[in-house]
């Protein structure tokens, strides 16, 4: 990200002084319009389209949400719980997810027919290596 941030400031530099012709400026300009949406994330973007998804899989309000985790001594486990479909609420818990984590996570949002044939798993990947 530093060599990012410094490219972009020498063109920017560049850019101010005056030296580039119109073509080359303009080349610049869209490669660091390109560049900033790469790099940093539209959060209203990215609300929009989580109430799309949300929509399109809710059922009378209610979201169902898949989790699945591994833990720091490789406890792997996942689950669905039905929520609220409030993109707000959907957001709370992947950030409590994610603060609580101690190790790989995800979340995502899943339809009614997927979670009526979902079947809990947990696995114990560190006791499966010592054979136990």
């Amino acid at each position: 990200m530093t060599n990012q941030y410094d490219m972009l400031r020498k063109i920017y530099a560049r850019l101010r002084s005056g030296e580039l012709d119109p073509a080359t400026r303009k080349f610049y300009i869209e490669q660091c319009r390109k560049n900033i949406r790469e790099f940093y994330r539209d959060p209203l973007a990215e609300r929009a389209a989580m109430a799309a998804v949300m929509a399109d899989k809710q059922v009378n309000g209610k979201v169902y949400v898949y989790e699945w985790g591994r833990d720091c001594d490789q406890y792997e486990s996942d689950s669905v719980t039905c929520i609220t479909a409030l993109p707000r609420l959907f957001e709370y818990l992947e950030t409590m997810m994610y603060d609580g984590a101690e190790g790989p996570c995800a979340m995502s949002m899943i339809t009614a027919a997927e979670a009526r044939d979902f079947e809990p798993s947990h696995r114990d990947h560190a006791a499966e290596q010592m054979n136990y």
